[in-house]
């Protein structure tokens, strides 16, 4: 597994946003009750990135709204093959979409909202899955940290 990771930080934190870009390459696939093959890998809900000789790129944006809400567009692609043997191709192409609240006032100070929607297409020709797959995924979190004291 060789994970890579890329973000621009321009000197004073721009206004605007971020950029971003990350890429992986999986060289056999790995058991994932035993290593979760998305850390440090592009941020896709839906893509398949656990099969043989599999390459994930991305690139996206995180554009700050206002100080407390972001919102993050970022296409993704994969490349690789469904198993050892290479007979089925893999062509992923996913686009990601997710927006991100920051409470920073009264009784939820501190409280952070997350929702994402990821679409995700692949294409395997004479895959026992269908020659096109298609997904739609949604993932929401809320996380609130305190202090016991």
């Amino acid at each position: 597994m060789r994970p890579g990771w890329l973000a621009l930080s321009l000197p004073g934190a721009p206004p605007w946003g971020s950029l971003f870009a990350s890429g992986g390459y999986l060289q056999h696939a790995m058991n994932g009750a035993v290593v979760d093959t998305d850390i440090g890998y592009p941020f896709s809900l839906s893509l398949d990135r656990n099969r043989e000789g599999m390459q994930s790129w991305q690139a996206g944006v995180n554009y700050r709204v206002t100080p407390q809400l972001t919102m993050t567009f970022a296409p993704v692609v994969t490349r690789g093959y469904e198993s050892s043997q290479r007979a089925v191709q893999i062509k992923g192409l996913g686009l990601l979409g997710a927006i991100n609240y920051r409470i920073e006032e009264g009784p939820l100070e501190g409280m952070n909202i997350f929702l994402a929607a990821d679409k995700g297409r692949e294409k395997r020709d004479g895959s026992a899955l269908g020659d096109r797959l298609n997904y739609w995924d949604v993932k929401m979190s809320i996380q609130y940290d305190f202090m016991l004291r």
